[in-house]
């Protein structure tokens, strides 16, 4: 976020992870909201401020759930 980046990432670090996204979709272990991993590749992209902003924006759209479901039981009975 800081000089415009899309976030702030320090650097070494080989990961970018969206906080309320493991709020709403993490993995619990050990009674700890986990991130969900994944791995973006873009072998086209050679410059890292690129790059790091492709993967934002992948990490963006994957945090976004496709379809959402609410039924009760009674709804998907057998008849």
């Amino acid at each position: 976020v800081e000089n415009g980046d899309p976030i702030d990432k320090p650097a070494g670090q080989n990961f970018i992870a969206l906080d309320s996204a493991r709020e709403e979709y993490g993995l619990s272990q050990n009674g700890e909201l986990k991130h969900r991993w994944g791995v973006f590749v873009n072998e086209e992209i050679e410059d890292k401020t690129e790059l790091l902003k492709a993967t934002w924006d992948e990490l963006q759209r994957l945090s976004m759930p496709v379809r959402i479901y609410k039924a009760e039981i009674l709804d998907i009975g057998p008849e």
